[in-house]
């Protein structure tokens, strides 16, 4: 299965690796555990699937596979996680067969390393070494930096998360038992375990009655207060100091008291465990085993601390929210500011760093992603763009939309995209900033040019974002509605793209909880923080359009504000040096089909 172990590519005596975090790389003494039975249908096919793909796999890396959602779902259970990880005392590894070790061993092996931003920021913040030591550092897409950052520093935890564990925890003790009535063990021993095991088993129950008294009541608390609609996205709602002091929420903080009661004394009683197996005849009980146990306990206490600082003990300096969505209730922290802790952590412990990215500047400037970034005593340098935009590229503005909160600016959409669609012949992408729009404006459009054999995907409604691209490149005559994901890392080369309409000018949801929080440190939120933001976000769509110097599109914004409000221009301007054109939505077939060509 496993040989030598050798860099993943080799230019000359320049050697290169690739290297993810745990969760990317199967653990086999995990993936072992799974064939002990009670296999639900996903964890079946998913054995089968690696049992198949493990006679040719170099890497383990979980990007090989294709997984269903179910498989996906299962991953976590066979994935080098680091709680149930032994280490060095792993037989896997002690053979040179961990996955996981070999991937760090090739990269300690290697003069570059490529890793993504998520391996890059856990190593940061856990100090954990996963990464080689390195003098010099290279961010793509750099202005993606504080959003993942955001994420690294915070957490989120769930009423799923909370079930998990207790039910982990639930399957492991019969299991600890078994071993223990099988082996040489003592019966005062024996019966001190027992005991122990069925006092923990009585507190499980209890945080689950517990449990999901407090998670409805911190749903009904949000479905109260929040101001979003929730139609398709999760509901939020932000806990402000006068949140904290609503009925609801001292109702739900009461709930919490309850529940943490049973909570630490799970804790408690697991490290009587632990210790109690200590004593216990070794090789009777398995080393994976104990591990399990012993992670169990700290992600307990992790979970649980989670829960306290977001519900009783709020901290300064961080932003927490309750959301509902498809996921049920989760209860959320991020930091409300990482600029200081990007510079403390990785930037000064560099000799020199690069940041690159096609969307870092704003009007010609630097200065709003310095900020964001905590960036000190840089250089910055914008270099030429290498496509012809202004004899390949039209960016055409109808004057006579209504503004994006008129009544009637979805229908005057609607049936502007229909005549756009039928004059390019399909070859359209179409951007919205909620999946709610795109849904009307699909149910709108979709008869009407699938009479005419043009055919509509959305996203979401006719597939996954993956499934709708596929289909759209391979396409003659198509017209793909995406949201958030498709406004940038979308590549469609040639003619199958022709035609970007941008719906409304993507400006952050003001209701988003970290998005408002920051919004308040600014003096002039709107202009220091909204419209940048919203400008780096618009000239990634702009990059879907035009791919390759042969490409030639057409640009529609449907958003009058670009005209008719102050900061429109910063918008355009922002972009490269395109031809614009402004005019009636009647004009736009005639002007569209001139312009891209028979």
């Amino acid at each position: 299965m496993l040989e030598t172990i050798e860099p993943e590519s080799e230019v000359g005596s320049l050697r290169i690796a690739q290297l993810k975090g745990r969760s990317n790389y199967l653990c086999l003494r995990r993936w072992e555990r799974m064939h002990q039975g009670g296999l639900s249908p996903d964890e079946t096919r998913l054995l089968v699937r690696t049992m198949v793909w493990l006679t040719s796999t170099q890497t383990g890396d979980r990007s090989e596979l294709n997984l269903s959602s179910g498989e996906v779902a299962c991953w976590s259970a066979v994935s080098a996680q680091a709680e149930s990880c032994p280490g060095a005392e792993c037989p896997y590894y002690m053979n040179g067969l961990c996955f996981l070790y070999r991937a760090r061993w090739r990269a300690e092996c290697s003069h570059i390393i490529i890793t993504n931003h998520a391996l890059l920021l856990s190593d940061m913040v856990s100090e954990s070494t996963i990464l080689p030591d390195s003098s010099y550092l290279i961010i793509d897409e750099a202005h993606h930096l504080e959003e993942e950052a955001t994420q690294e520093l915070g957490f989120w935890v769930g009423e799923g998360d909370l079930e998990g564990y207790l039910d982990s925890l639930s399957a492991l003790l019969p299991q600890v038992q078994t071993l223990i009535r099988s082996g040489q063990v003592e019966p005062p021993r024996r019966r001190e375990i027992t005991r122990l095991i069925e006092g923990l088993r009585g507190r499980i129950q209890d945080g689950r009655e517990r449990l999901a008294q407090l998670f409805n009541r911190l749903g009904y608390f949000v479905e109260l207060e929040s101001l979003e609609s929730g139609e398709y996205y999760e509901r939020h709602l932000r806990l402000t100091r006068d949140a904290r002091i609503q009925p609801g929420w001292i109702e739900a903080k009461l709930s919490w008291d309850n529940l943490s009661l049973p909570l630490v004394d799970i804790e408690l009683g697991l490290g009587r465990l632990c210790s109690a197996l200590e004593g216990v005849t070794e090789g009777i009980l398995d080393h994976g085993l104990m591990m399990e146990l012993s992670s169990l306990a700290y992600r307990g206490w992790e979970l649980r601390s989670r829960m306290r600082s977001v519900i009783s003990h709020p901290e300064m300096g961080v932003v927490y929210w309750v959301s509902v969505g498809r996921r049920g209730v989760t209860l959320h922290a991020a930091p409300l500011e990482v600029g200081e802790r990007l510079w403390e952590l990785l930037f000064s412990r560099k000799d020199g760093v690069v940041l690159t990215s096609a969307t870092l500047s704003t009007e010609g400037s630097f200065d709003y992603i310095e900020g964001r970034l905590g960036l000190r005593d840089f250089r910055g340098l914008q270099i030429g763009v290498s496509f012809d935009y202004i004899t390949s590229t039209m960016i055409y503005i109808p004057n006579d939309i209504p503004e994006p909160y008129h009544p009637q600016y979805h229908r005057a959409v609607e049936g502007v995209l229909v005549e756009l669609c039928r004059a390019a012949g399909g070859r359209t992408m179409v951007l919205f900033t909620s999946h709610a729009a795109l849904k009307r404006v699909h149910a709108a459009i979709q008869p009407p040019l699938e009479r005419e054999g043009i055919l509509v995907l959305g996203q979401g409604v006719d597939g996954s974002a993956k499934q709708v691209l596929n289909t759209f490149r391979t396409a003659e005559r198509c017209v793909l509605l995406g949201a958030s994901s498709f406004w940038e890392g979308v590549d469609v080369m040639g003619e199958t793209l022709s035609l970007l309409a941008i719906a409304k000018l993507p400006f952050a949801v003001p209701t988003d909880p970290v998005f408002a929080a920051r919004s308040e440190l600014f003096e002039d939120a709107f202009n220091q923080y909204t419209i940048p933001q919203a400008i780096l976000r618009f000239k990634q769509g702009f990059g879907r359009l035009i791919r390759s110097k042969r490409d030639r599109g057409v640009m529609v914004i449907l958003d009058h504000r670009i005209k008719s409000k102050y900061y429109g221009q910063a918008f355009l301007q922002s972009l490269p040096p395109c031809m614009v054109k402004v005019g009636p939505s009647r004009n736009m077939p005639m002007e569209v089909m001139s312009w891209l060509g028979p």
